[in-house]
């Protein structure tokens, strides 16, 4: 356990106002390579045309200058026997729209994907814990044909890192799996919850960033971040997701943390540029999203900063979040 400074203290304070729901489709796309932008796209066009309310709440709030959309898509980790899979979050507001926007589902597995409406199925679905374990959730959407057992193995306390893959098993032609969707709020949980995958947060560790990494300073990308911007970037992300009310006092208080960022033992930087190349249909552009991969070693663990850290592993850093940019694992060891 975190020893409880004041400095964690506060953290955990701030970051329990802040609700994740996170979920893990495991898909069947025959004929189809799908991408989150392609998997993002099709659900948001499908969301748009079943409720324009929930579509605005998500994808463009009220004061979408100070609060980002309430989603966040990325690969889930490769496992061959369950692939292709997809990370689906929903974060703070955008709980309050969870049926809503587990139906889109629905009605983007009833289209299909790419211009040809090719046939998209949902095998099955989980919930992620706050150790990233898996949680069945028997009632999703009409369509999901299978439901899954989690071997008790897969509770385990810790995970090996914060996006390792558990065992899990599917059970074919479940009548439970197939009745109407009702909210799976009672899978949520607070980002003061996110564990932090070793019991000492001073032992050795590695922030790695597998996905593109986008931050920048004065306009220009960070091509070799350090921990203290590492550190900026989730104080912006969380400050983003807190109500109003509590974003001043955010602000106040992450001076003192990105102290404590400049003063952690780190190593340099290992890693090389890399870009994201998309197609944008609602500009009719292609874009390049230009990043960079690799990982930060801290010889002595992030310390009193590993619950600000453990949350950035599900909110994701930087720009492009919502197509799975900036996402972090943490693994221990430096090695």
């Amino acid at each position: 356990m975190i020893a409880p400074t004041s400095h964690t203290v506060d953290l955990r304070d701030f970051l329990g106002e802040i609700s994740i729901l996170p979920f893990r489709l495991l898909l069947e796309t025959p004929g189809v390579e799908a991408t989150v932008p392609m998997l993002r796209g099709a659900w948001g066009a499908a969301l748009h045309d079943l409720d324009r309310e929930a579509y605005h709440a998500v994808f463009d709030p009220p004061d979408a200058e100070a609060t980002p959309p309430g989603y966040l898509f990325r690969p889930a980790p490769p496992d061959p026997r369950f692939a292709p899979a997809v990370d689906w979050f929903l974060f703070g507001a955008a709980l309050e729209h969870e049926v809503t926007l587990r139906r889109a589902w629905e009605l983007t597995a009833q289209r299909g994907l790419g211009p040809r409406r090719r046939p998209l199925t949902i095998r099955a679905v989980v919930a992620l814990g706050p150790a990233g374990q898996l949680r069945p959730v028997a009632e999703f959407a009409n369509h999901v044909a299978e439901f899954v057992r989690i071997p008790k193995t897969a509770e385990d306390g810790h995970a090996r890192t914060l996006a390792s893959p558990a065992p899990l098993e599917i059970l074919t032609n479940s009548a439970t799996a197939r009745t109407r969707a009702s909210p799976a709020t009672g899978h949520a949980w607070t980002l003061a919850e996110a564990a932090w995958p070793a019991a000492n947060p001073h032992a050795a560790c590695s922030l790695v960033f597998p996905a593109p990494l986008r931050l920048r300073r004065q306009g220009r990308l960070i091509d070799e971040p350090t921990l203290a911007d590492l550190v900026v970037a989730a104080c912006r992300r969380v400050g983003a997701f807190l109500p109003g009310e509590r974003r001043g006092d955010w602000q106040a208080q992450t001076p003192r943390w990105i102290e404590i960022a400049r003063a952690t033992p780190q190593r340099p930087w290992a890693g090389m540029r890399l870009d994201l190349h998309r197609y944008s249909a609602r500009q009719s552009v292609e874009l390049d999203l230009r990043g960079v991969a690799g990982r930060l070693d801290l010889p002595e663990g992030p310390g009193e900063l590993a619950p600000l850290l453990a949350a950035a592993a599900w909110l994701h850093l930087g720009k492009g979040t919502v197509m799975g940019l900036g996402q972090m694992e943490v693994v221990r060891g430096d090695g």
